[in-house]
């Protein structure tokens, strides 16, 4: 066992401990909120857009703020920007009522025996959130391969658990789908 090794059983210990103590809950939070807010954005800016666009006084204070004129902000920037600020909103509301939902479903998991398999369950998903961060890991240092040392190569090679990683390239297809 070189450094390689126990720098990857590092990595993996430590994403396990943070999801035994975060709980299965908030590791599944943290594992999928930021791809559910994207596809909640992604449905619901446009009804945000119409809010904004339908009053007047918002649109004002929108092209006041901008900095910019009537004369110089034409009708479709003037939408532009509107697009923008509805698609930020409405992703940073989609974080916010996610975080609510998952803090308020983690008090609930707060009793005793349900709190065992919260953590368990939170340790079992930290396992493999480290195993795909090492993935991802594995799969740069695999892309920047020539700029690295070839010393540095020489640990990777003999590492009994970087050949996994390495030799492993339909889980990094999977993560990048």
């Amino acid at each position: 066992m070189n450094i390689v090794d126990m720098a990857i059983l590092l990595i993996i210990a430590y994403f396990i401990y943070t999801g035994f103590i975060k709980g299965f809950i908030m590791t599944l939070y943290g594992m999928a909120s930021i791809v559910l807010s994207w596809i909640l954005t992604k449905r619901l800016y446009p009804v945000v857009e119409q809010l904004i666009l339908r009053n007047n006084k918002l649109v004002s204070l929108i092209v006041k703020i901008t900095g910019y004129g009537d004369a110089i902000l034409s009708g479709a920037s003037t939408k532009m920007i509107v697009i923008l600020i509805s698609f930020v909103f409405t992703f940073l509301l989609s974080l916010l009522f996610l975080k609510a939902v998952a803090v308020t479903i983690n008090k609930l998991m707060d009793y005793p025996v349900i709190r065992t398999f919260n953590r368990v369950g939170g340790g079992i998903l930290g396992a493999i959130e480290g195993f795909a961060f090492l993935f991802l890991l594995f799969g740069l240092l695999s892309v920047v391969n020539g700029m690295l040392p070839l010393s540095y190569w020489t640990y990777i090679e003999k590492s009994q658990f970087a050949k996994l990683f390495l030799t492993n390239k339909d889980f990094i297809k999977l993560l990048l789908l």
